[in-house]
């Protein structure tokens, strides 16, 4: 949706300011997505994150700092 679209684009760019390279992909929407599910709890490079995001349509994923 274009509501966690924006949301991600936000999280990502404030995570590059404060030079956080990792993150970890969070899975939220109740239906059944075998490309959600496969990345699930998977860290990544935030510029990697930033392309894959939303991942499929209505996707409701986001991605979280690694720490």
């Amino acid at each position: 949706s274009a509501t966690m679209n924006g949301y991600n684009r936000g999280l990502q760019a404030a995570f590059k300011q404060s030079n956080i390279s990792n993150v970890i992909w969070v899975k939220t929407g109740k239906e059944e997505c075998k490309l959600c599910d496969a990345l699930d709890g998977i860290a990544l490079d935030v510029n990697d994150a930033s392309q894959l995001l939303p991942i499929h349509p209505k996707c409701q994923c986001y991605v979280i700092p690694k720490v």
